[in-house]
């Protein structure tokens, strides 16, 4: 595992090492029975976890409370008796990065590898050669897909013993040790949030029957490098732009911008007759909704907006 480690810190060379966490719902990990001798069924976990920390450590946790075979019972019985999950709780892929000279991968570039990997399972460790599929899906995104099924021996991780339990339980001739497994793991860059100090934010209820209105606020940049705001988003509306209004022959007209620019220690009003945030589609508003700002580097910043009537204090 440490050749694609190295490749997904390289993908992000220009932005320098930084941590990495898994994307749970982006990301899934798979394995297949074969019982009676030819009966094959799918299974897989609902929660993965997993980070890769900025001194080069992996980790990817499988909870294995979470096992999804599609059958109640079954599940409740390889919690029980096949992993023991009241004593193991958990399985863990383990690694540690070191930096080496791999070409760094550009948004939608993909590299083939052979990773080596430690399996942490039922107390026991084992040594895994995982032929991996390594995707830069974006600038702050990595997937790690298996290139073809890898097979773990059930006697290898202690695990037989509950194999044969859970095959004397179904009343089945026979269920494999022999187990295929395939993964897909989805990595996104932690990004630190914007230095910004957010105040007076505040959205005006839409006009009547309107669908759109408007959102101001005050952006302090607290840090030592400018802040590039790129976008915003919330839940209680379509979609939100960053917006001005600029005076062309005695008439003001509104204009989209692609970034507002939030020098250190400055700052920039979003503000009637200036700066400010365009909301489309709104969706019925609280008393507040949070607005999430982001920046160039992907930084997010939530940001609770109290909503306000045209005439009531805005």
């Amino acid at each position: 595992m440490r050749t694609l480690f190295c490749l997904v810190a390289l993908s992000f060379a220009a932005s320098g090492w930084a941590e990495w966490s898994l994307n749970g719902e982006a990301s899934s990990l798979g394995f297949a029975t074969i019982k009676a001798g030819n009966v094959g069924e799918s299974h897989g976990f609902e929660r993965l976890s997993g980070s890769v920390a900025d001194d080069g450590q992996v980790q990817v946790q499988i909870d294995l409370s979470s096992v999804d075979t599609s059958i109640d019972i079954r599940d409740e019985r390889m919690r029980e008796f096949l992993f023991e999950v009241a004593t193991f709780p958990r399985a863990t892929l383990s690694t540690a990065v070191a930096m080496a000279d791999f070409l760094a991968l550009e948004p939608g570039g993909v590299k083939s590898a052979l990773l080596d990997a430690t399996l942490s399972l039922h107390g026991t460790e084992l040594g895994l050669a995982l032929p991996v599929s390594v995707s830069r899906l974006s600038d702050h995104r990595v997937m790690v897909a298996s290139a073809r099924p890898v097979i773990v021996h059930a006697g290898a991780v202690n695990l037989a013993a509950g194999v044969e339990k859970l095959r004397e339980l179904a009343g089945l001739p026979a269920i494999s040790e022999a187990v295929p497994v395939s993964f897909v793991l989805v990595f996104d860059e932690v990004v630190a949030a914007p230095t910004l100090k957010i105040s007076d934010a505040r959205m005006r209820m839409p006009i009547g029957a309107q669908d759109k209105t408007v959102a101001y606020f005050s952006a302090t940049n607290t840090g030592t490098e400018p802040v590039v705001l790129k976008s915003a988003t919330t839940s209680a509306a379509r979609a939100v732009e960053l917006h001005t209004n600029v005076r062309t022959n005695g008439m003001v007209r509104m204009r989209r911008l692609k970034e507002v620019v939030v020098a250190p220690g400055e700052t920039v009003e979003f503000a009637p007759g200036g700066h400010h945030l365009m909301v489309f589609g709104v969706r019925e508003l609280e008393e507040e909704v949070t607005v999430t700002l982001i920046d160039e580097r992907g930084g997010r910043l939530d940001v609770p907006f109290r909503v306000f009537k045209l005439g009531g204090g805005g």
